[in-house]
């Protein structure tokens, strides 16, 4: 599979998960990473760096980087910090335009602390297709 297909996938098992059933759930988590899984699900809208998270758990954020990564492919998920986070905003995204289908994008992107062109490139990587098309759908879902 490659690496989009994978990160679809991914996403689609992340985005089908009840709120509380997460990434910082894992077995097999050292207690630096859970913190910082737990930041970014608490704070998936704050445009922060690693610094923020890599200063929580007082780690040098390349340090902190690489340590998520190694744990998270030992488990089987091959998932950056960036990629968690964006997966965190589109879900957050997708739940605010089906609860409310007339949102702008902008307002969506607003809303989940990213760009409107961020916004599109997220959609684009994990669903494979724009806001737009998703905000259409869920507009014609509602009237169904």
């Amino acid at each position: 599979m490659d690496t989009d297909g994978y990160l679809r996938e991914l996403y689609r098992i992340i985005d089908s998960m009840d709120q509380s059933l997460v990434l910082s759930q894992l077995e097999g988590l050292s207690p630096r990473i859970r913190t910082v899984l737990r930041f970014l699900e608490q704070n998936a809208s704050d445009e922060t760096g690693l610094g923020g998270p890599a200063g929580l758990v007082r780690m040098h954020p390349a340090a902190l980087s690489r340590k998520m990564h190694r744990e998270l492919r030992n488990l089987g998920c091959y998932l950056s910090l960036w990629d968690y986070r964006d997966m965190l905003r589109l879900r957050s995204a997708r739940r605010a335009f089906r609860s409310d289908p007339l949102l702008e994008c902008k307002e969506v992107a607003a809303l989940v602390g990213v760009s409107p062109r961020t916004l599109r490139r997220i959609f684009k990587r994990y669903t494979n297709s724009s806001p737009e098309d998703y905000r259409r759908s869920s507009y014609a879902r509602r009237k169904s």
